[in-house]
């Protein structure tokens, strides 16, 4: 059902001296950019912290290379690790930051609220009350920010019962 996937990962470092051109050069040498058949630079973004504890962060992605489709495309998720489970991309805070985006969640200061109905004070508060949601409304909220983001394209994306905390991938086009 699924093709298997491998990853490589390879640091990044400065060269010392240069004068024009790129300074970033990796350990490993060039091959693994060559054999690659998508590349991602993935550059950490603003840190989620809960209680004074760094509980998850903000990653930027930039495809760099793809063979099947057009590159230089950029992206954003949201990594959480709670300490019990592995960590694991959370579908609802980059729904939070979505609907807020699209304006189906307004914010005003740090209040948050929902079809006019106040969600809470500050991100981590409504990201435990969007969690409780159950998944009928969850999709609701993620075609409402589809349909104003993206007006004229129909996406199927969508919340399965049960999995709250993984981003599966399938034939079916949900997440």
């Amino acid at each position: 059902k699924f093709m298997p996937t491998c990853f490589y990962t390879n640091q990044i470092r400065k060269k010392v001296g240069l004068l024009f051109g790129s300074s970033d050069t990796e350990p490993g040498g060039e091959a693994p950019d060559f054999y690659a058949s998508v590349r991602l630079n993935l550059s950490p973004g603003e840190r989620i912290e809960e209680d004074g504890v760094v509980v998850g962060g903000k990653f930027n992605f930039l495809v760099s290379k793809n063979k099947t489709f057009p590159a230089w495309r950029t992206g954003e998720f949201y990594m959480r690790n709670d300490g019990v489970t592995p960590p694991y991309i959370s579908n609802e805070w980059t729904l939070m930051d979505l609907a807020v985006r699209s304006g189906v969640i307004d914010k005003n200061g740090s209040w948050y609220s929902y079809l006019g109905a106040k969600l809470g004070q500050g991100a981590m508060p409504v990201l435990k009350v969007i969690q409780e949601f159950p998944v009928e409304k969850k999709n609701e909220m993620l075609s409402l920010c589809m349909q104003a983001l993206y007006p004229t394209i129909n996406l199927t994306f969508k919340f399965r019962e049960g999995e709250n905390a993984t981003v599966p991938v399938g034939e079916q086009g949900f997440c």
